[in-house]
């Protein structure tokens, strides 16, 4: 610094600090106000430096500043920055300005005359190539196609060395387009991209190096070098020998897919603008780039990954599993007002789903369970619920059988669904876990915008308060002393959301352990409440077992919520809503009869029996209706006697008590009368005194359960 700018700056701070002038006025133009920054940073006047700093920023826009900086011939800059950001009064307004100066960088970086100027920068002087790998590598993936472009270019072989050491330089950013090139190259340029890609070291580009080697028309001259690069980086990662291009783009896919389960940002996600990157190359044209939303990114690169790979081996199961859930997930992910530039396929994803067929949609329903990817999976459920027979669904030959975990996973919309899929197929010989479908179907039944808590406590003051408690955080408690206690709640109720039991390590731990072996607890929350040191020992004891959460005894109300709030969205999925649940029960209802009305269904309509008279007190009128039309299918007393409670209550709509007495002589037809001598007096109270259409339901229960003649006489005599 000359020590005429060091006097012009103690000037400007005389003036400035006597005076009161401001630092816009003490500066002539932007230069001086950026050295005047830096000089006040470095002698520690962090007031006056941010004077000049927002100054500087009021005066020129982002690309005028970079401008300033970059002829202002201050290397040490940066320093001075990360100093001003260390020191009060100043760092907010260094962070503004950084920003501004790195923003403007890319957006600078990024364009094709800087780019170009860059690049013939690379044959000058040894500042003027450090200089010129530093912006290009500020351009990042976006300097690839001009720098491709030049070494296509034989007339400008000259750059040649210095573009292939700039590249390696710039590394990662340059491997996924590079890459997508390669095997369309022209021979010299493709030995020469591999060579770079060897450099770069990054295994991602091993599928297209391998793809190349199995060209069969591959220039024997590439090749070598092609070779070459594949075995330097084939070994550091210990590649087998004989694997195939094809099975390293399933993993190269598979990598891609689980990023996206992960959140991981990916190579090629652009922060400046929000966006993942993805290329194509033209022989003519070049690289090509196009923005996808970043919510889609990992899946459009799994699709593409997957399609190489069955492009390569049309054979390869897996990779059309992972496309057909990529691309679902796709769909699932992309926002409303989003588009995918990217993917060009002409159908919808179901269409393609539906077209696997059920074994790679198992292979879809697998990975969305493990994901716990409620969307997906209800995707695929679905899919096979439009495509799979019997065998399809059940026999999944040499593999595991997720529809039929589905059953016992922790979201209940997967739980329905399954249940659905199952109770449809109407299989006519036993399988494994068939004694679920019609309970699972039975919860749908009772499903509603209503969250079910059960509440166990062996202290009835404890029990009052933990229920009061529970109630107030908007859950249907029921309190019991024990869970044995609770067993004919537990019958009449189709699942619960959430148990919270206090007590002992010990009485806690026989509350988890009976609850796994009840089904409709099976999927619950469990929130302990305990003391503190049994709190650390059932910490330490389940800790990876999400089922089971303990508080330490005085909690309180808010610290309660928000942990049951936690917890329960982790098993039971989102919160259910009234349109929702009515939709979950119709289809579960309609499910339940299609198997009442199949004799030879190896389901046992009878357990769903409590949860259906239970739904007769249900405020959905269609429901009711819905529930006694399976009820008049169970040859039980239960069931007739419930169904006749309902029919001769006389509060109910009248539309509901006439499908319900319908239903009554359905069961009558079945099995005869079962009614107690006070229904069958109320019944043929009814039959006398009503009118119309409910006059004609109720005779018609009435000659259904075969009842003396001498009512009808009596009426026709009297």
């Amino acid at each position: 610094m000359s020590f005429a700018y060091q006097m012009g700056c103690a000037f400007a701070l005389t003036v400035a600090s006597v005076t009161g002038v401001s630092a816009q006025q003490a500066g002539d133009n932007a230069s001086s106000l950026w050295g005047d920054f830096n000089h006040y940073v470095r002698v520690r006047r962090p007031k006056l430096a941010a004077s000049y700093a927002e100054a500087l920023m009021a005066k020129v826009n982002h690309e005028q500043l970079l401008q300033v900086v970059e002829q202002s011939g201050d290397i040490d800059y940066e320093n001075t920055l990360a100093l001003a950001r260390q020191m009060a009064d100043v760092d907010d307004v260094a962070t503004k300005l950084e920003a501004r100066i790195q923003a403007a960088r890319i957006a600078q970086a990024r364009k094709s005359v800087r780019v170009s100027a860059n690049i013939e920068a690379l044959a000058g002087t040894l500042r003027q190539r450090h200089n010129a790998v530093e912006r290009l590598r500020g351009a990042g993936q976006f300097a690839a196609p001009q720098l491709l472009n030049v070494l296509r270019n034989q007339k400008l072989q000259r750059l040649h060395p210095h573009v292939e050491t700039a590249m390696v330089a710039i590394g990662r950013p340059l491997v996924y387009p590079l890459s997508v090139a390669l095997s369309q190259l022209e021979p010299v340029q493709m030995g020469q991209v591999a060579q770079i890609l060897a450099g770069i070291e990054y295994p991602r580009t091993l599928p297209y190096l391998k793809q190349v080697l199995e060209m069969p028309d591959v220039d024997p001259q590439a090749a070598v070098a092609v070779q070459r690069a594949y075995d330097e980086l084939a070994a550091k990662q210990e590649v087998p020998d004989d694997v195939t291009a094809s099975e390293l783009f399933l993993t190269l896919g598979e990598n891609y897919y689980v990023a996206g389960t992960n959140g991981s940002q990916l190579p090629g996600y652009d922060t400046a603008t929000d966006r993942g990157i993805v290329w194509d190359y033209d022989p003519r044209a070049g690289l090509i780039s196009t923005p996808v939303p970043p919510a889609i990114f990992a899946d459009v690169l799994a699709m593409r990954a997957a399609q190489r790979a069955l492009a390569l081996d049309r054979q390869m199961d897996p990779a059309l599993s992972l496309w057909l859930g990529a691309n679902l997930r796709r769909e699932n992910r992309l926002g409303r007002n989003e588009v995918d530039n990217a993917t060009h396929i002409e159908r919808e994803p179901m269409y393609y789903a539906r077209m696997a067929g059920p074994l790679r949609l198992h292979d879809v329903l697998d990975r969305a369970m493990t994901d716990q990817d409620t969307p997906l999976a209800l995707d695929a459920i679905e899919a096979l619920l439009a495509t799979a027979g019997t065998d399809a669904l059940l026999n999944r030959t040499g593999a595991a059988q997720p529809l039929l975990s589905a059953l016992s996973y922790a979201d209940r919309r997967i739980r329905f669904t399954a249940a659905f899929v199952l109770a449809r197929a109407r299989p006519k010989s036993d399988f494994s876990l068939s004694y679920r479908v019609v309970p699972v179907l039975a919860e749908a039944v009772r499903q509603s915008d209503l969250r079910h808590a059960l509440v166990i406590c062996n202290d009835q003051n404890r029990l009052n308060d933990l229920a009061s408690q529970i109630k107030a955080l908007g859950y249907e408690a029921a309190a019991t002393s024990t869970l044995e206690a609770a067993a004919d709640v537990i019958n009449t109720r189709a699942g619960f959301d959430l148990v919270v039991a206090a007590g002992t390590a010990d009485q806690i731990e026989s509350v988890y352990l009976q609850a796994g072996q009840n089904y409709k607890l099976a999927t619950a929350s469990i929130v302990a409440i305990t003391s503190g040191i049994d709190q650390l020992r059932l910490q330490s004891k389940y800790r990876n077992q999400w089922r089971l959460t303990a508080l330490a005894d005085g909690t309180d109300q808010n610290t309660l919520g928000q942990t049951i709030g936690r917890v329960t969205a982790n098993s039971v999925g989102k919160p259910i809503g009234s349109d929702e649940a009515a939709n979950f029960a119709a289809r579960a209802l309609a499910a339940l009869r299609g198997i009442g009305l199949n004799g030879a269904s190896l389901y046992n309509l009878a357990d769903a029996e409590p949860a259906l008279i239970a739904t007769l007190n249900d405020s959905r009128q269609p429901i009711v209706i819905a529930a006694g039309h399976v009820l008049e299918l169970i040859t039980s007393a239960e069931s007739q006697i419930a169904i006749a409670d309902a029919a001769l209550d006389h509060g109910a709509d009248t539309d509901v008590r006439i499908s319900l007495l319908n239903s009554l002589a359905e069961s009558g037809k079945q099995m005869g009368n079962r009614l107690t001598r006070f229904q069958l007096d109320n019944l043929r109270q009814l039959v006398k005194t009503s009118d119309g259409d409910l006059a004609l339901a109720a005779a018609r229960a009435h000659g259904a359960l075969t009842l003396p003649s001498e009512d009808t006489v009596s009426l026709v005599v009297d």
